[in-house]
């Protein structure tokens, strides 16, 4: 805080070197004038050292408010912020690396038990016949299930028109075995995902 008191006085002193020059040409030719010294003149010299003695007490106040009561706290500042940029180049170069590490050793294990799956796949008699109609009747079941959005599509948009505010029942998983299914109100009932059930 001293310091601050002392930087601020050193800043204060031009400011109030710079308003005395300014002023006392004035001063003076208000003394050699006809008047004389005058109350006037007092009023003007009194003005002018208590703006410059407001100015520096206000800056006092400001100094005392804002300085920090933590002893060398510039000093503590500091090394936090050498330590934060130690510990980002640690996590940087040996955590990363750490990830990066366990990933490709994962990706690696994944890639090969993929590539053992398919061996035996292809090893099974008639996979590769199964394997193409299977492909088939999935192509299949997406044209149907485009179809039946089609259908629901149209289905509200003509409910809409009617005026008609209709209820859907839709399947919740989340419901009881026994009852899983729960009404929808129409904008719900077009977001539902539509799936084609298997036995």
């Amino acid at each position: 805080m001293a310091v601050g008191f002392i930087l601020f006085d050193l800043a204060m002193f031009p400011v109030v070197w710079a308003r005395y020059s300014l002023l006392k040409e004035e001063i003076e030719l208000d003394i050699l004038g006809e008047g004389g010294v005058g109350a006037g003149l007092y009023m003007k010299i009194a003005a002018t050292v208590g703006i410059n003695v407001g100015i520096w007490l206000a800056g006092m106040v400001v100094a005392w408010f804002a300085h920090c009561p933590i002893p060398e706290f510039g000093k503590i500042e500091r090394l936090l912020e050498r330590l934060n940029r130690k510990l980002r180049k640690f996590q940087e170069t040996g955590i990363d690396k750490g990830n990066q590490l366990h990933l490709a050793t994962r990706d690696k294990e994944r890639t090969n038990l993929q590539s053992r799956v398919r061996i035996e796949l292809n090893n099974l008699p008639d996979y590769q016949t199964l394997r193409t109609e299977f492909e088939r009747l999935r192509a299949v079941d997406g044209k149907v299930i485009a179809a039946l959005q089609i259908y629901r599509n149209r289905l509200i948009d003509a409910l809409k028109a009617q005026g008609g505010k209709a209820r859907f029942e839709v399947e919740d998983l989340m419901l009881p075995v026994e009852n899983p299914h729960r009404l929808v109100d129409a904008a719900t009932y077009q977001r539902q995902n539509l799936e084609l059930p298997y036995a």
